[in-house]
């Protein structure tokens, strides 16, 4: 199965490869603590905005935790498979990637065979240090809110066409934004969306100039109506963060940001306030 990648590392404090193994004495196997993954649908105008390529809709992300008694410097490879194959992918190489302070490690990866689905159950990842040992563990992805996923076995993003028996659609995209407006004046944004998934439980809106660059995003997120009708909402500049040096009157665009409820995962295996799902709309100029 073909895999192309953008990788997002999930970096706090970056912890540097130095060196690679311990210095003298015994080597401990590494431990694969847990495996957190994540799916995301998008807009193709979200790839594009970045001038990344838009040849998929859905893509997911692995978050690993890993401990090593010889320390992290002594990890050298991480693998992953995908359900029923035994062809691996290389992850991590310690010439260029890194672990944070506490042992974890994110990358983000799509495949250009499977461009709007993602199989849920059977995934493995692969650990090896620099003494050759290998560790594995086997995950699956969750459903949305971690709802009940026996009878799943894919999940398929609003662009997907195929057949759906034994799938489950991933958050819905937001519709109705073509009105949403900016008040340079008044430093106010009022957008209005509609979403029609009541397992969207927060949404935050980003800000870009017109030529893509991030200038923003509000501070908290929103609780949404999501019966499909039409809500509108007013922001003032006071609940923006921004970016750099931009400033109010540099934002002409935006995105939507729909999650599922961030708060099940901590519940799960103490990784805190992390989504499981995410879908982001189309880029929407602001009049």
């Amino acid at each position: 199965m073909n895999s192309r990648a953008f990788t997002i590392a999930t970096v706090m404090s970056a912890v540097l490869f130095s060196s690679c193994g311990n210095s003298g004495g015994s080597n401990s196997e590494p431990v694969i603590d847990w495996v957190v993954g994540d799916i995301r649908a998008a807009d193709a105008s979200f790839f594009t905005r970045q001038s990344l390529p838009s040849d998929h809709s859905l893509d997911r992300f692995f978050s690993i935790k890993v401990s090593d008694a010889d320390g992290l410097s002594d990890i050298t490879e991480i693998f992953y498979s995908y359900p029923n194959s035994s062809e691996e992918y290389q992850i991590f190489d310690y010439a260029d990637d890194e672990f944070n302070e506490n042992g974890y490690f994110g990358v983000r990866r799509y495949s250009t065979s499977l461009p709007d689905t993602v199989e849920l159950k059977g995934w493995s990842v692969r650990v090896v240090d620099s003494a050759g040992h290998s560790v594995s563990k086997s995950f699956d992805f969750p459903l949305p809110n971690l709802a009940d996923s026996t009878a799943v076995s894919f999940v398929y993003s609003p662009a997907y066409t195929g057949g759906t028996n034994g799938g489950v659609e991933a958050l819905a995209l937001p519709t109705d934004m073509a009105t949403s407006s900016i008040d340079y004046g008044n430093e106010t944004i009022t957008i209005e969306y509609a979403i029609d998934d009541d397992r969207v439980k927060n949404v935050r809106a980003s800000f870009y100039t017109l030529t893509g660059e991030r200038v923003g995003y509000l501070t908290n997120q929103f609780i949404p109506v999501t019966d499909g009708t039409v809500d509108s909402l007013p922001f003032l500049k006071s609940e923006i963060s921004f970016v750099d040096t931009y400033t109010f009157t540099d934002i002409k665009t935006f995105h939507l940001f729909l999650r599922d409820d961030m708060t099940l995962t901590e519940a799960e295996n103490g990784y805190s306030n992390w989504w499981r799902y995410l879908t982001i709309g189309e880029l929407v100029e602001l009049n």
